[in-house]
């Protein structure tokens, strides 16, 4: 839907990169799950050069920030579906987690229902 609006490849590869911390921040947070420092630090600097790469790429010299950002819907649909698809990777290891002592397919089937009702009912 992004490209339809006009965002290139490139761009939508690199909004791609917020997959990333949102994953990060939703296993800390919704899992409990713990990283090293290290890790953190990694994800900060992915973050933080995938903005400013999207900074310097939308930012107009003459014309400000405001004129460059007018047109703003392709990149938040792009950041939005990267963030739909880190909550059901959470949603999908949640199961998985949960059921430990069951059959690897039936965990499959689980997270395919759910994958499926997600689709079907939008959330």
């Amino acid at each position: 839907m992004a490209f339809a609006f006009g965002l290139s490849p490139a761009m939508a590869s690199v909004l791609g990169k917020v997959y990333t911390p949102v994953l990060a921040v939703g296993e800390r947070l919704i899992l409990k799950k713990r990283r090293k420092t290290i890790e953190w630090f990694a994800v900060i600097i992915l973050t933080l050069g995938t903005f400013a790469f999207l900074y310097l790429q939308i930012y107009d010299y003459e014309e400000g920030l405001a004129k460059a950002m007018s047109n703003s819907v392709p990149l938040i649909l792009c950041i939005l579906g990267a963030c739909t698809s880190a909550v059901q990777a959470l949603v999908s290891q949640g199961i998985y987690e949960a059921n430990r002592d069951v059959d690897f397919y039936m965990n499959k089937i689980r997270i395919l229902e759910q994958l499926t009702s997600s689709s079907h009912y939008g959330g």
